[in-house]
């Protein structure tokens, strides 16, 4: 089910997955609502969603044409991610989970940061919000560099995983990146690796302008996620033979490096 309503060429498309999170949808939609930057598009993706987190993301797109609803039965957030992707029209990609929150210039500093350097991906650093009102940040430095230079000791987990970035939408529709809907998890590990091996040009802001909340409503259980052993095993290899191709590409790194 679609809501048929859009812009025309937005510069950047904003994935939404959703899956039962009336409960911080608002918060996070209000956040994309008040951004600086204003050529964006945002494709929520309902999941499935048994609470009323479809109501709540269609109010949004009957007021501002620029949320675009989509609708599935549940798959997962692979698979609503990708039904975005299928979607979007943005010169730029980038995807945020539906309870959390972004700064209000976080589209500016991203797409000026990629746009002024030419990057492929553009990083940002990230707030993380605990339980009992613990925090922490998560800095990257100001920074513009090639492959080559890619500084693999520091941060470098902060930088593969999916969200606090923008991706260039032309290099995912080129080499036909997805996310594996096979995993329950590490899929967001999987895509990144991948899209980064097609990668020449990088930039990374100092700036936290994510907010990642950690809720346990929204933990699910490790024995839940798991899959069988089969596919354990098949995640494990997947996420090495990237490793090896990084290895190939950085011949110079530490091999260790990529398996602490």
């Amino acid at each position: 089910m679609k809501q048929q309503l859009n812009v025309p060429s937005p510069i950047i498309s904003i994935i939404v997955p959703i899956y039962n999170r009336e409960k911080w949808l608002r918060n996070c939609l209000e956040s994309i609502s008040s951004q600086t930057f204003k050529d964006w598009e945002c494709i929520l993706v309902n999941d499935g969603s048994t609470d009323h987190s479809l109501k709540i993301a269609q109010e949004y797109a009957a007021n501002d044409p620029r949320f675009i609803v989509f609708s599935q039965e549940n798959q997962g957030v692979s698979a609503a991610r990708n039904l975005g992707l299928d979607h979007a029209q943005g010169k730029w990609v980038t995807f945020v989970d539906s309870d959390d929150e972004i700064a209000p210039d976080y589209l500016e500093i991203l797409h000026n940061l990629g746009e002024e350097n030419n990057a492929d991906i553009v990083y940002g650093s990230i707030m993380v919000y605990e339980k009992g009102n613990n925090r922490w940040s998560a800095i990257l430095e100001d920074k513009v560099y090639d492959y080559q230079d890619e500084d693999f000791e520091n941060n470098f987990k902060w930088r593969i995983t999916g969200i606090i970035k923008l991706f260039r939408h032309s290099i995912i529709k080129k080499h036909n990146v997805r996310f594996d809907s096979r995993f329950r998890f590490g899929e967001d590990l999987i895509f990144t690796l991948e899209y980064y091996l097609h990668s020449q040009r990088f930039a990374s802001s100092s700036k936290a302008i994510y907010k990642y909340i950690s809720r346990e409503e929204s933990v699910t259980p490790l024995h839940d996620r798991l899959g069988d052993f089969e596919s354990e095993i098949e995640l494990y290899n997947k996420i090495v033979s990237f490793y090896e191709l990084l290895r190939k590409r950085h011949p110079l790194t530490n091999k260790q490096l990529f398996y602490k």
